[in-house]
């Protein structure tokens, strides 16, 4: 907008300083009062902006809520689409499967157990919270309430006394040559530690997302590679790959947080959208050159993501990239008629030939020329 002014009055000056050295001085002042009112920045200050409303507006109605208003430019970069597993592909609930494990822990431990997972946002914990709350001595109050230190991607863990208790990835407390637990620990998503003993290995069922295969293959059918970056074991984050219909080479399990990050950061990251939901996916957020999440409520994101989904199904995504091509395409119509309008009307101006009385006439009237185009783009059917 600046440059644009800063034109104009120019052109103004230099337009009737031309006319007055041309023995012309009521001609060189009509010029450049012609010119200074019939040149307008309507696209700037009036079309983009509601360019801009009108895909607020119709992503809020699909259930995509915009929280950065600059992430445009950036969206017409991305070709790659990287999703976390847990969560994200999968609902935020999974089930626990193998409830005997959970039965078979002491009181003790389980009135531990649910002290770790209380207040943990991430879906496997929130499936054992809903799993413990069937053993109501787990939920009995202790005077001596521990505190529970969260490791992005590793788990969580808590100091009783002397001994520290732990819930998460396997592997993340044993000691390295212990084949001892292997039959307690076969497939378990996660493990339950005191120390460096294992008590209990838990499994869960998660379900994908409504729709998620559908949206997946249109997202490929665009044009856009899809990845996903899990922390789950690599066997689970294939077997939903398949289910999802993307190849096996797009499917990366076992990862850290570092790794998501690292992982975007080799592969273009300006070309990257990352869709996740919990602290594990922080720093592949910030290498990702935009960033999306399916829950509003987790603070770890929300200050990070660009945009917002809500509701179980991830068309949002689709929406929010479509709704993004409607824009710009909006965007550059509006921006090519203002530059036709004012190279014209300037053009007449410097000849001499525009009267001011016209000029006030023909300014307003290309402003409103200018929304009704970007008004066109979005409320024709064919953009519905």
């Amino acid at each position: 907008l600046k440059i644009y002014l800063a034109a104009v009055l120019g052109l103004a000056l230099l337009g009737g300083a031309a006319w007055l050295a041309a023995g012309q001085p009521i001609l060189a002042a009509r010029v450049a009062l012609s010119l200074l009112v019939v040149s307008c920045p309507c696209v700037l200050g009036l079309a983009l902006p509601m360019a801009h409303e009108f895909a607020v507006a119709r992503l809020r109605s699909a259930g995509v809520f915009v929280r950065e208003a600059h992430l445009w430019a950036r969206l017409a970069r991305v070709r790659t689409l990287v999703f976390d597993k847990t969560g994200t592909l999968t609902l935020e609930h999974p089930v626990l499967q193998n409830a005997e494990a959970l039965a078979a822990l002491a009181p003790d431990a389980r009135r531990i157990l649910f002290q770790l997972v209380e207040n943990s946002l991430h879906p496997y914990s929130r499936g054992l919270r809903e799993a413990l709350l069937r053993h109501p001595e787990a939920l009995a109050a202790d005077t001596a309430k521990i505190t529970v230190q969260e490791t992005a991607g590793r788990g969580l863990s808590a100091k009783i006394g002397a001994e520290l208790w732990s819930l998460g990835r396997p592997g993340w407390r044993a000691d390295a040559d212990d084949i001892r637990e292997a039959k307690i620990s076969s497939a378990a998503q996660v493990e339950f530690r005191r120390g460096r003993q294992l008590l209990a290995g838990f499994r869960f069922s998660e379900s994908i997302r409504p729709g998620a295969a559908v949206e997946v293959a249109a997202l490929q059918h665009a044009g856009y590679a899809i990845q996903i970056l899990s922390g789950d074991q690599p066997e689970n984050v294939h077997a939903l790959a398949e289910k999802l219909g993307v190849a096996p080479g797009h499917a990366h399990g076992g990862m850290t947080p570092d790794d998501k990050a690292a992982w975007i950061t080799a592969h273009e990251p300006a070309r990257v959208l990352m869709l996740g939901d919990g602290a594990n996916d922080a720093l592949a957020f910030r290498a990702a050159a935009v960033r999306g999440t399916p829950v509003a409520d987790r603070a770890v994101l929300s200050q990070a993501a660009d945009f917002f989904l809500t509701g179980q199904s991830l068309d949002g995504v689709r929406q929010l990239l479509a709704v993004a091509q409607l824009r710009r395409r909006a965007a550059r119509a509006a921006i090519a008629f203002a530059i036709g309008y004012n190279v014209a009307v300037a053009a007449v101006c410097l000849a001499g030939k525009m009267n001011p009385l016209l000029a006030a006439v023909l300014m307003p009237a290309s402003s409103l020329l200018s929304l009704a185009l970007v008004s066109a783009y979005f409320h024709h059917p064919a953009a519905r």
